[in-house]
C-alpha cells in the first residue's frame, strides 16, 4: 500500500509535470502560428519587391518540419507515459526515465520558444527592408519619370530642329535650282 501510494503521489507529479509540458507545448504552437502567418505575410510582400521570398519559404518550410517533429515527440511521451500507468511494477524506474524525458521536452520546448522568438525578431527586419527597399523603388520611380519628362521634351525640341532643317533644306534646293536657272541662262548669253 505504501509503495502504491508512493507510486500514486509520483504519479501526480508525473500527471502536473505533463499538464506544464502540454500548456507550454499549447504556448508555443500559438507563437508557431503567429510566425507561421507573419512569415506568409512577409513572403507575400516579398515577392512584390525583392527576391528573398525564397529564403522566407524556406525558414517557413523548416519551421513546419520543426513542429511536425515536435508533435511526434510529444506523442511519444504520451505512449510512454500511458505504459508507465499500465505498468506498476516498473513504476519507478520508468518515472525517472519519463523525467528525464521530459526535462528534455523542456529543453526543447524552452528553443522552439527561442527559434520563435528569432523568427518574428527577423520577421519584424524583414518588414523594416522591405519597406525601406519599398520606398528607393518609389523614389526610383519619381526620379525616372522625371528623367522620362525631360527626355520627352528634348525629343520635341530635336523634332523641331529637325523639321526646321528640312525647311531650310527645301529652301536651299530651291535656291540651287535658281542658281542653276541662272548659270543656264549665262551660259546661253555667253554663247
Amino acid at each position: 500500500a505504501k509503495i502504491k501510494f508512493a507510486a500514486d503521489s509520483k504519479l501526480a507529479e508525473a500527471n502536473a509535470l505533463i499538464a506544464s509540458v502540454e500548456e507550454k507545448s499549447l504556448e508555443v504552437e500559438a507563437k508557431l502560428r503567429s510566425a507561421d502567418a507573419k512569415l506568409a505575410e512577409i513572403s507575400r510582400k516579398s515577392s512584390e519587391v525583392d527576391r528573398k521570398s525564397h529564403d522566407l519559404e524556406a525558414q517557413e518550410s523548416a519551421l513546419r518540419r520543426e513542429r511536425l517533429s515536435f508533435i511526434a515527440e510529444q506523442e511519444s511521451h504520451e505512449s510512454n507515459l500511458s505504459k508507465q500507468r499500465e505498468d506498476l511494477r516498473e513504476w519507478e524506474k520508468k518515472l525517472q526515465d519519463g523525467e528525464e524525458r521530459l526535462a528534455k521536452g523542456q529543453k526543447i520546448l524552452n528553443e522552439r520558444e527561442q527559434r520563435a522568438n528569432e523568427i518574428d525578431r527577423i520577421c519584424r527586419q524583414k518588414e523594416q527592408d522591405l519597406e525601406e527597399a519599398q520606398k528607393n523603388i518609389d523614389a526610383a520611380n519619381v526620379t525616372l519619370r522625371s528623367k522620362e519628362d525631360d527626355v520627352n521634351s528634348r525629343l520635341a525640341a530635336i523634332t523641331l530642329n529637325e523639321k526646321e532643317c528640312d525647311s531650310m533644306r527645301l529652301k536651299l534646293d530651291l535656291k540651287e535650282k535658281e542658281l542653276s536657272e541662272w548659270e543656264e541662262k549665262l551660259n546661253a548669253r555667253e554663247k
